[in-house]
């Protein structure tokens, strides 16, 4: 900046879906290359990285190919960001190599696989009748058109989707994501039958100890606050804000709440320092 040289934080962001991308982030998340050095992974089978075997895809997995790129860019301790799926991934990446993190940042995620059942409930209140009916399907791991299931389903994953705009620019991201991301479908089946359908963090988390910071939404569908608040029952030290007037996509409901709390969090635990 200017003739001054600063050394930032290094934050790993990995995204959700399963089978989605960094792109379903950007440009959003520049609002914090203030304060970190992002790193944007897309996992192995997603995005730009390379296609392969998709039975290879799980929370392990992409939680070892996390370290590995620690390791293969030889960083110190990281901080590790995930968004919804990311956030599960990120979870296990923590029980697994938690040693290497400076601090975590879950945001709309949950621990165990229990976060359907939580939805329900709210998809039968708040989803018009189609949406109840893709709601099913996508539980059924039955989805064929991601592009088409996110379009339908916005009004469930955005708080703010109140204007023929909004609607649009949501659409057009969901579009311009799916034409990199060809894998989602794949994706979402294999998961739905793994790992997604299975696991369980919280007898684990206890072994989480760096600073943690967990944000959702209050009006968030597919991982309640609830699923929040479960994290924060197996991790007493970690941070828990409940944002209001959001649902999934809280950075981009509330960006006005989400990216401050993350900036003051980074900042408390490691500062950026002037070279």
């Amino acid at each position: 900046e200017g003739p001054c040289y600063y050394r930032k934080p290094i934050c790993f962001v990995v995204h959700g879906g399963p089978g989605s991308s960094h792109f379903h982030y950007m440009p959003s998340f520049y609002e914090l290359a203030d304060t970190f050095q992002l790193v944007m992974i897309d996992a192995r089978n997603t995005g730009f990285s390379k296609r392969g075997d998709y039975h290879e895809n799980s929370m392990k997995q992409d939680a070892a190919d996390v370290e590995a790129l620690r390791q293969y860019l030889g960083l110190d301790k990281i901080f590790l960001l995930g968004q919804s799926y990311g956030g599960m991934e990120a979870q296990q990446y923590a029980i697994d190599y938690g040693e290497n993190l400076l601090g975590l940042i879950l945001t709309s995620t949950t621990p165990d696989y229990r976060f359907e059942s939580y939805a329900d409930p709210v998809v039968e209140r708040r989803g018009t009748e189609e949406q109840k009916k893709l709601w099913e399907l996508k539980k059924a791991g039955k989805i064929t058109n991601v592009a088409e299931y996110v379009g339908k389903m916005g009004s469930m994953y955005h708080y703010h989707y109140d204007t023929p705009e909004r609607i649009q620019a949501i659409k057009e991201t969901s579009v311009r994501s799916a034409k990199v991301n060809n894998s989602q479908v794949n994706l979402w089946q294999r998961h739905q039958g793994g790992d997604v359908s299975t696991f369980d963090h919280k007898p684990y988390l206890n072994k989480v100890t760096c600073p943690v910071l967990v944000i959702c939404g209050a009006e968030d569908f597919i991982t309640a606050p609830i699923n929040s608040q479960h994290i924060k029952e197996c991790i007493p030290h970690a941070e828990l804000h409940v944002v209001e007037e959001a649902c999934h996509e809280v950075y981009d409901d509330r960006p006005d709440v989400y990216f401050p709390l993350i900036k003051d969090f980074a900042n408390r635990i490691a500062p950026r320092e002037l070279i």
